[in-house]
């Protein structure tokens, strides 16, 4: 393509498919896509049903885990169990309900990510750092 200007790469020459050259099927365009096809994680092929199925195995999973190690999570939970039913009790109109519920809903997400970074620090390093705040 003439009259395109390539972009510089602070970083070295870009890897991916390259969209300024003119041949498709050049040899270096067929190169990376080879290496973006080696690069790609076989776990993540499933499609349809199966993913679904594995997505929702993992996310009980997920929730049993935090339930069993977490006190905190299992403080919000029982708390959410019964906050949510109240706010329905007690909600005059939908509006309401759904604003009593929310909090307890967005409680229960907000601990479930801080038991989640909490597991990564920890996994990445035990010792007491302070910017790991443990």
């Amino acid at each position: 393509m003439t009259g395109v200007k390539r972009p510089n790469f602070p970083f070295g020459e870009c890897r991916a498919i390259d969209p300024y050259m003119a041949n498709e099927n050049s040899p270096v365009n067929k190169a990376a896509f080879r290496q973006q096809d080696s690069m790609r994680n076989e776990m993540k092929g499933k499609r349809g049903l199966p993913r679904l199925l594995n997505a929702t195995r993992y996310s009980f999973s997920g929730y049993l885990t935090a339930w069993r190690d977490e006190e905190a999570f299992r403080q919000i939970a029982i708390l959410s169990a019964v906050g949510i039913p109240s706010a329905f009790v007690f909600g005059a109109d939908w509006g309401e309900r759904i604003l009593l519920a929310l909090p307890c809903v967005l409680c229960v997400l907000v601990e479930l990510l801080n038991s989640a970074s909490e597991n990564v620090v920890d996994r990445v390093s035990t010792e007491w750092h302070p910017l790991s705040k443990k």
